[in-house]
Parts: structure tokens; sequence; C-alpha cells
């Protein structure tokens, strides 16, 4: 089977933002007949609508979904529908000439004089060919001629994560908040995800700030917690969350739900004595805590048996971080290790998951606060804890240590280092390298990390859709030129050799026009070293914070816990060097984000170059994004930015110093504390 690049169409008419129509057809109107084969999906129908409006917006004049299922001479056929052995003699009648049926979730798009099947070999393989189908002819302003392609995706998870979580340190207590997130999901996201290729969504959140199963779930069977909770109050949330899973369900998606490891509602050991630990808040060899965590998840399942999985963030549930706490010092605990202490509390959730034949994914975030340039000890750490996991459960890591470090930090070494199906995580606003503030488009980065999940035979990418605080985003991506971003990676799913130029002047010219869309396309493709040079040093988180100059303390936070010597030994006198910089390295540094202004101020001079060529409104709004970025670029290679990082990297040197004397294990409690960081 031939394996063709996957392009997206843009969600409305044509997917034509600004530009106006791509081509040129006939002033006269073209008939066209879709004819639909098989019993379709409400969601192949949605699309099937999509298509008509975009052809009525080229001037075609779009008969009822009928007719004869054999092909005339007069007018265009287009013939949609699963190409299966069920409906293989009323494809034959069509003129359909395949003879190996498709498999669920290939596609093929095939046109010839008079007819184009767009058919799939199920109803998500007959939106992707519809989808691809829109695609084209927005492109081309009409509808293909000849064409002879088959699809099929290079991965078989292929998902968008995106944020529930709420800021300020507030719970998402209230229904109002999780309904208001909810609904923005239906409405912007869940209809978008099959049109990029996408074919499940998770949702993700951390307990500090309101969102995991404990926020949910009423604890039926535990009366003294229920009875802390307005009553019908958490039914009415799962309710909710259980809406959003057959709304995922009516878009040919499935839903995953994040939650953590060990997360104990507020109280609990009050309420609960007989759990508590020695020196230590619970005791892991329970058989009350085991049966309670158990029953936590069956109750969320039950009320909400849409959702199709969980994904289990462990380390990072704010009460506990059974991967590397010590635990209880109870007779029992003391004989557990690591692994034996994560084990017994998701041992529970796994069977549980396993019972209702849900999907379990486990995740491998680890944060680095320790004075160590050499190695990080969490690897084998992770390793050892999820030895001997069952084969069902899948596992997935972000695709470079720790968070979303930029295009040079090393590849995360647990890819692949499991036998279980393995998940790489990206970011798509780019978190850490400007987000939504400004362009950001990173296909180089992706394209690199996804042929490393595929040398390392992952079964799925995970793409996060937005910040995992939504409210603290400029805007969403789909708005936003980093839409390129979810775009590409949608192609790169299908075709891990999509061409990057390629891809980014077919969305340029459908988002901006044909007249513009070929000079903001070099213009947005420089962002990714523009970006990269501004917001890290020689590769090297450094002055940063997320998108944010940061306190000195951070920064000397940053020298230790990310390090790139510690995943990559080469960079083992880089390193160092920050400790103690030299003029050469401070050059080094400056020269980079030199290069970063220019890069920008080149890049403005070609949008500037497309005034007139694009709704003034359209061109404003770029001419502001880009006039952001190149101070962006520019604040960071002025002589008194030369004073403030050797400031920052004096300071440095100085604790390095005199860090040096104590152990490399030492965890280091100053800076950003675990809780700031990004999950």
């Amino acid at each position: 089977m031939r394996r063709r690049t996957f392009l997206a169409a843009i969600p409305g008419a044509l997917g034509l933002a600004s530009g106006g129509a791509v081509g040129n057809v006939s002033t006269m109107p073209t008939s066209v007949s879709i004819i639909t084969i098989g019993e379709l999906h409400p969601r192949v129908w949605r699309s099937i609508k999509d298509l008509i409006s975009d052809l009525r917006g080229l001037s075609y004049s779009v008969n009822a979904v009928e007719g004869s299922l054999e092909v005339g001479n007069s007018g265009h056929r287009i013939v949609v529908g699963a190409a299966d052995d069920r409906n293989r003699k009323d494809l034959q009648k069509t003129g359909w000439k395949m003879e190996t049926p498709l498999s669920p979730e290939h596609f093929e798009l095939t046109a010839r004089p008079g007819v184009i099947f767009a058919l799939g070999g199920d109803s998500r393989g007959a939106v992707y060919a519809i989808s691809e189908l829109r695609r084209r002819t927005a492109l081309k302003g009409s509808l293909p001629a000849e064409l002879s392609v088959r699809y099929k995706p290079a991965f078989s998870v292929r998902r968008w994560s995106t944020a529930v979580s709420y800021n300020f340190g507030a719970p998402w207590d209230e229904r109002a908040h999780l309904s208001h997130r909810f609904s923005y999901i239906k409405s912007e996201i869940l209809p978008r995800a099959s049109d990029y290729g996408v074919s499940s969504i998770e949702l993700n959140g951390r307990p500090g700030d309101g969102w995991d199963i404990d926020w949910m779930i009423g604890f039926e069977k535990y009366p003294e917690l229920t009875a802390l909770f307005p009553a019908g109050e958490r039914h009415q949330r799962l309710l909710v969350v259980g809406d959003l899973a057959r709304a995922a369900h009516d878009n040919l998606l499935e839903l995953l739900v994040w939650s953590h490891e060990l997360h104990l509602p507020a109280g609990f050991t009050d309420l609960y004595p007989q759990v508590k630990g020695k020196d230590y808040p619970v005791c892991l060899s329970n058989d009350f805590l085991k049966r309670f965590i158990r029953e936590k998840y069956l109750e969320f399942f039950s009320t909400a048996p849409s959702v199709d999985g969980l994904v289990i963030s462990v380390n990072e549930s704010g009460q506990f971080s059974l991967l590397t706490d010590a635990g209880c010092k109870c007779d029992r605990c003391m004989l557990m290790t690591q692994r034996d202490r994560l084990s017994t509390v998701l041992g529970e959730v796994i069977t549980v998951a396993s019972q209702l034949r849900k999907q379990i994914v486990l995740r491998t975030f680890q944060s680095s606060f320790i004075h160590n340039l050499d190695g990080h000890p969490e690897l084998d750490t992770v390793r050892k804890a999820y030895a001997g996991l069952p084969k069902n459960v899948q596992i997935m890591s972000k695709y470079c240590p720790l968070d979303f470090y930029g295009g040079e930090i090393a590849d995360e070494p647990l890819i692949g280092a499991f036998p279980n199906p393995h998940l790489v995580e990206f970011s798509l606003d780019v978190e850490w390298q400007g987000r939504t503030f400004a362009p950001v488009l990173t296909p180089e980065n992706f394209r690199r990390r996804v042929a490393h999940a595929i040398e390392k035979k992952c079964v799925g990418i995970v793409a996060r859709v937005d910040f995992l605080f939504p409210s603290m985003e400029p805007e969403p991506i789909f708005s936003h030129p980093n839409d390129f971003n979810a775009r590409f990676m949608g192609e790169l799913l299908w075709d891990p050799d999509a061409n990057i130029d390629e891809s980014l002047l077919h969305w340029c010219t459908l988002r901006y026009g044909p007249q513009a869309g070929p000079l903001i396309a070099p213009a947005l493709r420089k962002t990714e070293e523009i970006t990269q040079k501004t917001f890290f040093a020689l590769g090297q988180t450094v002055i940063n914070y997320h998108n944010m100059i940061a306190a000195v303390s951070v920064c000397d936070n940053n020298l230790w816990g990310h390090a790139l010597s510690k995943w990559d030994p080469a960079k083992a006198e880089l390193s160092k060097s920050f400790f103690e910089p030299s003029a050469d390295l401070i050059a080094q540094c400056m020269a980079e984000k030199r290069r970063a202004l220019d890069l920008a101020t080149e890049a403005l001079r070609e949008i500037h170059s497309t005034r007139g060529k694009l709704p003034e409104i359209e061109y404003q709004r770029l001419r502001y994004m880009f006039e952001k970025l190149k101070p962006s670029a520019g604040s960071l290679s002025s002589p008194q930015t030369d004073c403030f990082f050797s400031a920052k990297t004096g300071f440095a040197a100085d604790c390095y110093v005199r860090s040096r004397p104590r152990s490399s294990s030492i965890p280091f409690s100053g800076g950003a504390s675990s809780a700031a960081q990004s999950h």
C-alpha cells in the first residue's frame, strides 16, 4: 500500500480564512452528485455537508445525496463510503476497480473523468478521505481530475491532549467552570480532530489545579466523605464528563482522562486513621487503602462508562511522589522497593481498567531538582518501577527529558525502553518556546522527534493543543499561525517524510490566499530558529522560565536541573562552562541572540511586503505578532543583557563552587518549586 502525505482541511468554507479562492474555476456551474455507499456514521454525514458547502462556494451545483450507482457521462459523481467486503458489489457498480478492501482507518482518494472515490476502510477512514478531498479542492479551486492514492496511518494512536486545569490555585470545584471548558472542547476541538487525522482526545490536568478523579466522584461507599460535599453535586460533575465522552464518540474519537498515581481527598487520613503510615501520611500496605483506590475507579467508570481510559500521571499528584518518596516506615512497607510501592497503588487501577476493558497509560514524567550534571538518577528509578507491567498498559514520555525544552536537547532516554506500547508527547502551542504569544512553528523538531519515535517502534503520538492553564493562553492555536504545528503534526502521523516547505506553502495559501501566502511562508519558517535561539542559550535552558526572563534563583535551578550533559555526555563541558562563564561563552550566547534578532528583522520585512495583499486587519495582526517577536529576540542581545547574563551565571558559578564538596545527589530546594513546573 502506498502511503502519501495526509494534509488536513482547515475547518470552515474551503479553509480560506482571509485570502479568498485559491484557483480559477469555470464561470459555468458544474453539476455534482454525491453517492453514499453503506451505512455511514453521522460524523461522515457532517463531513459530506462540509464538502457540499465547499463545492457550492466554488459554484458547483450539488445534487441531493442520492441517485443511481452507475456512473454516467454528465457532471461529476463523488462516491463516499466504506470500501469493505459488505459494500464491494455496490462499489463495483459505481466503477470502483480496486480489488483489495481497505483496512480500518485507511483511506483512498481516486479521481478520473466523471467520478471521484473518497473511500475509507471504516467511517473514520471515510472522514479522512473527505477531508483530504476538501483540502485538494480548496488548493486547486476545483475538483481534482486525475488522482490515485491510498493512505495508511504511521501510528495507531493519534491523539490530541487538551487541558482542563484552572489557574490561580482554585480547584475546579464548581460545575460551571468544568462545563465552560467542556463546552469549548465540544465546539472547537472535537469537531476539528478528525480533519487533522486525529483519532482520540485526552483531558490533562493536575489535582492541585483542580483536575483528578477525586474532584469528580462522590465516594458513594464512604459516607463520611460524601457528607463533605453538596448533595448530588459530584454526581452532576461526572455526568458532564460522561456527556463529553459521548460527544467525542459522536466525532469518532476516543476520550481518555488524566488521573494520578495516588491522590486522596482533603482530610482523608483524619476520617480514616487506620490508613495512616509511620513517618509518612499513608501506609501503602493497608488493605483499606487498596480497596478505596479500587472502588474510586469503579465508581468513576460506573457513572461515566463512555470514558475510554485513563492516563496516570506519576510523580506529580501534589501529595505523594511514589517514585522518589521514602514511604511508610512500618515493618511491611520497609520491605518494599520503590517499584513495590508504585505497583501496590497502580496495581489496583490497572486491575479495574483491565476488568472494564479500559485503556490505561502511564506517564514517565520526572523532575530534576538535584545537584548533578552527569546523570539523572530518576531515569533508573522509572525503569525499575515500570518493569514487568501488564502488556495492555501503555507508557507515555515527552519527546525530551523533563519538559518541552526545544530542539537541541536529547531525546527522552526512556522512549522505547520498555516492552509495553509507547507513546510520545508533544506541545503544539509551543510550551517553553513562546506558546501563542508569538508565531512559533517548529516542524523540524517535530519531524526529527517523530522519526525517533518510529525508530523506537512507538505506537502513537500525543500532541497538546493548548497550555496546561488555558486561561493563560493568549489565544487558541487554531486561530493562530501555530495552527500549522497541528496541521504538520497531523501530516507526520501519516507520512513521517512530509515535506515541510511544501506543507507550509499549502497551509499559508489556504489560510492567507495565493497572493500573500507565498510571502508569509518564509517569515513563518524562520520562527523555529528565532525562538530556539531566543529562549535557549546554546540549547540550554538558562535565563528563562516558560516564556519569561527568569529570576536568578531559577537560573541556578535551570543550570543544575536542565543541564544538557545529564542526557548527552558530549555536552559535559558546555554544562560546566555556564557555571564559570568565559568571555567566549558569553560572546557565543550573544551571537546566537543577534542571529535571532537578524532573522526576526528579516521576517518582519517579509510580513511588511504583504500589505495590500491581505485584508488590512489580517495584515495588522501578523505585523503585530512579528513586531513582538523581534524585541523578544533583541532584548536578549543588548549590552544590558550581556551584563544580566554575566550576573546570573556569576551567581550560579558561586553556587556551583559552594556546592561541589557536597554529594551530587542532594536535592536543591532553591529556585522554582516543583509545583510550578509544567507537567
